[in-house]
């Protein structure tokens, strides 16, 4: 079964037993990207990593949540101390207090790639 298809209309039972069947990293992914969380806490109290990346287009739950506008999941992961470090996470960029939050969480060090893709941008100003 795709991942897609577990989000179809469905009985909450028939979307908790799809879910059930993925791996917990899977299961976080596919949770965060359709908005969900239920599904995002479940997947996290499973043993989860909080930044696994989607094998489908290597992207965290973090980036899935912000690319389709699930501010609520951003702001848990956050919390919960996902790293911001994926360039897909532009998806908070009409929300000037989630993108300062990022901002503020972002990895540098980590994640040498946003930081070139910010000085390329303060460059750009």
């Amino acid at each position: 079964m795709k991942v897609t298809e577990i989000f179809k209309p469905k009985t909450g039972k028939e979307i908790w037993n799809d879910l059930s069947n993925l791996s917990p990293d899977k299961m976080l992914i596919a949770s965060a990207s359709a908005g969900f969380l239920n599904g995002v806490q479940m997947a996290l109290e499973k043993g989860a990593d909080i930044n696994a990346f989607s094998d489908y287009d290597e992207s965290s739950a973090l980036a899935s949540a912000s690319l389709n506008g699930h501010h609520e999941i951003v702001l848990y992961l956050l919390g919960r101390k996902a790293l911001v470090c994926n360039l897909a996470l532009i998806g908070v960029f009409d929300r000037p207090d989630l993108f300062k939050i990022m901002l503020q969480e972002a990895n540098l060090e980590y994640c040498c790639g946003l930081e070139f893709a910010l000085m390329r941008a303060e460059e750009q100003k």
